[in-house]
């Protein structure tokens, strides 16, 4: 397995690159985001599936991390 670190000098090409992804590309990838109702829907699909455990790991800056939980709790 291959793991590429972002650094925040190319945060803005790697956007603009995930940008020029087609939304059917986007809805494909197995991760989790969006609004609440969002994440509620696509857990439910993966629960639906037979997914009985998930993994998390929140994508958000430290100060914004504990906000986060308390929103997915």
């Amino acid at each position: 397995m291959t793991f590429k670190l972002v650094f925040l000098r190319d945060a803005e090409a790697w956007l603009a690159k995930a940008k020029e992804l087609p939304d059917e590309i986007v809805e494909k990838v197995p991760f989790v985001y969006g609004t609440p109702d969002d994440v509620i829907d696509k857990l439910d699909k993966f629960v639906k599936a037979g997914c009985r455990h998930f993994v998390m790991n929140f994508q958000v800056p430290p100060a914004t991390l504990k906000g986060k939980c308390q929103i997915f709790a």
